[in-house]
């Protein structure tokens, strides 16, 4: 897809996912059926393919990896029983991650099946343009730590996709577009490893909380 359009409707999820201008770098990958279908099954245990995955380094969802701990009883750490070139955390400890100075928060990554998005589409009989639109903004406000378990949450998180739609600007697309397009953005104005993202091809956004 042109990647002008893809940072433009990225930049209206940043937009509305944070209102006061945070500045935030992310990527985006558009991709296909079996890329999208692994990282489902490596990081949900879902071997089957789905539309779009979100990895976030500080929202967790139900998905959540945690760093291993010292084994139990271990009290001097014997090197020669731990897995080489493992971080290993100490009981109470929270692992974090610390940005160099003036270096711009990773806010994460949304990866989008192509062929999924078409599918549902079609399903939906709505123009590809619309479910992509839906599919990038939907991830971002995941990202964003948005999510719709409950109905009060779900309220919110779709009255935002439609906020950030209504800022897209229609694309004259067809099948023709590639399936394989992915960069990383830093938008330059202020508006702008679990995964925790899903649609289906319901009339209704729903999220697994990958």
């Amino acid at each position: 897809m042109p990647e002008p359009w893809l940072r433009g409707a990225l930049s209206a999820a940043l937009e509305v996912a944070f209102p006061d201008g945070e500045e935030f770098e992310l990527s985006l990958a558009v991709t296909g059926d079996e890329a999208v279908r692994g990282l489902n099954r490596d990081y949900r245990g879902l071997d089957e393919v789905t539309d779009v995955l979100s990895f976030s380094p500080v929202h967790s969802g139900q998905w959540e990896g945690e760093a291993p701990h010292f084994p139990e009883g271990l009290e001097h750490h014997d090197p020669d029983q731990l897995e080489p070139g493992t971080h290993y955390i100490e009981d109470g400890e929270e692992p974090d991650f610390v940005y160099p100075p003036g270096e711009t928060s990773q806010l994460g990554d949304v990866i989008i099946s192509f062929p999924q998005a078409r599918r549902q589409a079609a399903q939906r009989k709505q123009p590809l343009d619309l479910e992509m639109a839906l599919l990038i903004v939907h991830g971002v406000l995941h990202l964003a730590g948005n999510d719709h378990i409950e109905a009060a949450e779900a309220a919110t998180m779709q009255s935002k996709e439609q906020a950030a739609l209504k800022m897209i600007p229609r694309l004259e697309i067809g099948d023709s577009i590639t399936e394989s397009t992915s960069f990383s953005t830093s938008p330059s104005s202020k508006t702008s490893a679990s995964p925790t993202a899903h649609l289906d091809g319901s009339t209704q956004p729903r999220t697994l909380s990958k």
